[in-house]
């Protein structure tokens, strides 16, 4: 997590507590928020180095090797991250 990231969050979190315009609709807001600053904008590379990093893709590796595994990595990243964006989940 980069410093840039983390002082966005901490100014959101800042926002959020000294707005009464947010209480309205939390959720709205904190959608609104993480659109605006643009939060999630490297979900993708995060989740892919996340990845990468796990005993479960040196199997892949072994099993279809270096460069499948990656491959693999890279079509469902996409995909993942759209549906935690949409889904929230």
């Amino acid at each position: 997590m980069t410093y840039g990231t983390v002082f966005r969050f901490a100014l959101a979190v800042l926002l959020l507590s000294s707005s009464s315009a947010f209480a309205a609709d939390a959720s709205s807001a904190a959608l609104e928020m993480v659109k605006k600053l643009r939060l999630g904008d490297n979900l993708g590379t995060m989740g892919s180095q996340v990845a990468t990093n796990t005993q479960t893709y040196r199997n892949m590796v072994q099993m279809v090797g270096a460069d499948r595994a990656q491959a693999l990595i890279r079509a469902i990243i996409p995909y993942l991250t759209y549906h935690v964006g949409v889904t929230g989940r």
